[in-house]
């Protein structure tokens, strides 16, 4: 099930956005649309403790995709926002987030399409050591190992499943009608770094084709659950 705010209420919420006027980059992306999302309903506001710094980021523009390089459990626990949180913690990744915040991705889709809450979206991630796609991307990870090189038939599920791949369309969809950018800004982790992550299962062609063909027809987007910092 793909958790979202109620599809009227996004509706109207990005109708009334896009007739603002935003100072823009020369693909059309505002240079402080991530102000958008502090009027957006639905979204949840965590606050840091005093002294603790948020190092808020006031650009988005573009999206980059990632797998989690494991099947659907590792040791027993279902691979969540929560146990990757618990993972990058460990690998000291978080920054001053705890739990599902502590993940190096803003959103987390499941095998069943389930989009989940990761990093707030108004802070930088940090799933690549391209420190300034970090800074301006959307992460977002798919979980799954999509890489012949290191899933023979162990991990399942070996290639994106249908529903993983309409949530994302949905995802990328409503990102591009709020945050302005479009499938060219849509890329994979070894797009942009040294890396093979999503796995060479995972067409990124294909992907950027399918939101092309998706956006032309006039498809819209689906609101995901949304984490800002104050």
């Amino acid at each position: 099930m793909l958790i979202s705010v109620a599809a009227c209420v996004a509706a109207a919420v990005i109708a009334a956005l896009a007739s603002k006027v935003w100072p823009t980059l020369t693909n059309g992306t505002s240079r402080d649309n991530v102000a958008i999302l502090s009027s957006l309903p639905g979204a949840h506001t965590i606050v840091l403790p005093p002294g603790v710094a948020s190092a808020k980021r006031n650009l988005i523009d573009r999206m980059t995709v990632h797998h989690t390089d494991s099947g659907t459990t590792a040791g027993g626990q279902r691979v969540d926002a929560k146990l990757i949180g618990r993972w990058h913690e460990q690998r000291h990744l978080n920054g001053p987030y705890h739990g599902a915040q502590a993940a190096a991705y803003h959103f987390i889709i499941l095998p069943d399409g389930t989009v989940q809450a990761g990093r707030p979206l108004n802070v930088a991630g940090s799933g690549t050591m391209n420190l300034d796609d970090n800074r301006r991307s959307i992460g977002v990870v798919l979980v799954g190992d999509f890489s012949s090189k290191t899933n023979h038939g162990q991990f399942v599920p070996g290639r994106p499943t249908a529903a993983q791949l309409r949530a994302l369309t949905g995802l990328a969809l409503w990102a591009f009608a709020t945050l302005h950018f479009g499938p060219a800004q849509v890329h994979g982790h070894r797009e942009v770094a040294a890396s093979d992550c999503p796995g060479d299962r995972f067409d990124l062609n294909a992907l950027r084709s399918r939101l092309a063909a998706a956006q032309a027809s006039g498809e819209r987007g689906v609101a995901p659950p949304i984490v800002l910092v104050r």
